[in-house]
């Protein structure tokens, strides 16, 4: 793992996620006057999982866990650590994966982007329900690291 990733702080990381998944103000997408107003999807989408997360479903959602816990977990080996997965959390319908990987490898074969993109082609994809994935990223504070938050939904009740 090179060794600006290690020494990010835990505070430093927290707070930069929680910039990305704020949602901001959804109450009125649309002014009056046309003009749109702040409203982060992934944020929206965040805070369906943490309401998914109080009361998850029983059968879906551990062992979808154990399944995207795993294919990360194959990431960041396959990376040689220059893949940093933070958190893996999924509700009832819906699972997020917080990363940080060296900004240089965001394009790259091997890099976050490449790999979070064969999801959809995984067998544990289709077992699940998985339907959509969306993924948000920003440039970290330090200037050489990228920040994901992928997000994955699958059919309700599948």
């Amino acid at each position: 793992m090179p060794r600006y990733l290690r020494e990010l702080g835990k505070d430093q990381i927290a707070e930069k996620f929680s910039e990305m998944l704020d949602p901001g103000d959804c109450s009125q997408a649309i002014d009056p006057d046309g003009r749109i107003m702040r409203c982060n999807s992934v944020g929206v989408l965040n805070q369906r999982l943490q309401e998914q997360l109080k009361n998850p479903d029983p059968r879906w959602t551990p062992l979808a866990q154990r399944e995207l816990q795993a294919a990360v977990d194959a990431i960041g080996e396959k990376s040689g650590g220059r893949i940093r997965t933070i958190d893996v959390r999924c509700g009832r319908d819906v699972c997020q994966i917080l990363t940080i990987a060296p900004t240089s490898d965001h394009n790259p074969p091997g890099g976050w982007d490449d790999a979070s993109r064969a999801f959809g082609t995984a067998q544990w994809w289709k077992d699940l329900g998985f339907v959509d994935m969306g993924q948000s990223m920003t440039s970290g504070p330090d200037g050489q690291t990228t920040y994901y938050v992928t997000q994955l939904t699958a059919k309700p009740g599948r």
